[in-house]
């Protein structure tokens, strides 16, 4: 080999070396970019998915809100006590438990019928007063108040519990709990 062979053989040899060396260095950071756009487009992602649940969870609101149903429910309204004869037949006190039924939703109810229960420990349905029948009407409008009346023994005063069930055509059943008190009766002079 000749001199001028040998610079010419150690030139190509520098410039694979440094050819080499350029390559590697733009594949580390080829890949270093590739990685950065990756972990960015995963959080974009991540992002958009939670933005798409948080629309999603406000139109299901929205629509919940919007929707143009019923929605029966029964309240407490007050404990009459009737007037009790000397030789009363029972010997519990016998009052009226009365609730009103409420249509609190943006449409008519249909249909209607309400079923309300007492703790048995506390108050006992009575028909000594009137017979009692489960809350019944063909039309509540939206906000109408029905006044629902039931004959009642008391066996015992104080905080209670009445559980109601509403059905109508439009929705389905609707129940919950109705908390109250049952006072004490006034002494018969006091009336």
């Amino acid at each position: 080999m000749s001199w001028k062979e040998f610079v010419q053989w150690i030139g190509e040899q520098d410039f694979f070396f440094w050819a080499t060396v350029v390559s590697l260095i733009v594949t580390v950071l080829s890949l270093i970019y590739a990685e950065i756009e990756r972990r960015g487009r995963n959080r974009d992602q991540q992002e958009a998915v939670e933005r798409q649940r948080q629309v999603e969870e406000q139109l299901r609101i929205a629509r919940e809100q919007a929707a143009l149903v019923p929605l029966l429910a029964v309240s407490f309204k007050a404990v009459v006590f009737h007037n009790r004869p000397p030789n009363a037949g029972s010997p519990l006190v016998q009052a009226a438990v009365v609730f009103n039924v409420t249509n609190e939703g943006r449409s008519v109810a249909h249909n209607v019928r309400c079923v309300v229960r007492f703790k048995e420990e506390d108050l006992v349905p009575d028909d000594m007063h009137g017979a009692n029948y489960d809350f019944t009407a063909q039309r509540i409008g939206p906000k109408d108040r029905h006044p629902y009346q039931i004959n009642v023994g008391i066996r015992s005063y104080g905080l209670t519990k009445a559980h109601y069930w509403c059905v109508c055509d439009e929705v389905g059943d609707t129940e919950g709990e109705i908390p109250f008190e049952v006072p004490e009766p006034p002494e018969p002079d006091e009336e």
